[in-house]
């Protein structure tokens, strides 16, 4: 990163690709393992309740499509390895990493830059009450980091849902695999665009700013 002065704009480039990548595999799994777009057509009733499955043609076609893809990603990586090389490096941020180390080391022996570090309630020893703690700025980044933690498990939650269950939502709704396939491939495009738009507010932006703007957006859309 060193050799880009937008950093959070190469990074957003960067890792764009990682969203794109259904964007390209999703239509290549598709012609590996339903290269004639079938519909799901046997029926089996388990109970009350009448289940459809794609018949031979189309089940077989995924341990091939395994195999073609681990076949891709292993001449990528390859390609990958091949112009992967060791920076030099840079005398700059060896001096500034020297500065650090000794400026770190003459830290610790004063007792008023430790006292910057850790919160009074542990320098003093003492155990505050409850209207204390709630004045306290530790007890709010705890609660905002608790907020945060449970709003990113749900998120998980529901991106491992949708992406888990779109396939049976459109067998069950009848879309066919070419029309998944571009609903997937067009999300993936979102996806990747979206790393690009928030790298580049990064460049412009306090890190505090965008995390608190996406976590409200979390809150809100979740």
């Amino acid at each position: 990163m060193k050799h880009f002065q937008r950093k959070g704009l190469a990074t957003g480039i960067g890792v764009c690709a990682y969203g794109l990548g259904a964007f390209f595999f999703a239509p290549i799994s598709r012609w590996i393992i339903n290269p004639h777009n079938l519909m799901p057509n046997i029926q089996v009733q388990h109970g009350n309740i009448l289940e459809t499955y794609y018949g031979p043609e189309v089940a077989l076609g995924v341990p091939k499509m395994i195999r073609y893809l681990c076949l891709i990603w292993l001449l990528l990586l390859l390609i990958s390895s091949i112009f992967a090389q060791d920076n030099a490096p840079n005398p700059e941020n060896l001096e500034l990493k020297d500065k650090s180390i000794e400026m770190i080391q003459k830290s610790e022996d004063k007792d008023e830059n430790q006292k910057m570090i850790l919160p009074d309630i542990i320098i003093n020893n003492k155990y505050p009450d409850l209207k204390t703690a709630l004045k306290s700025s530790q007890f709010w980044i705890m609660l905002y980091l608790f907020v945060e933690i449970i709003c990113i498990m749900i998120k998980v939650d529901l991106d491992f849902f949708i992406a888990f269950a779109y396939k049976t939502i459109g067998v069950i709704f009848h879309f066919d695999d070419s029309f998944l396939t571009v609903i997937g491939s067009f999300f993936s495009v979102c996806n990747g665009l979206s790393r690009i738009f928030w790298g580049f507010l990064a460049d412009r932006f306090l890190f505090k700013v965008l995390y608190t703007v996406t976590l409200v957006s979390e809150v809100m859309f979740i």
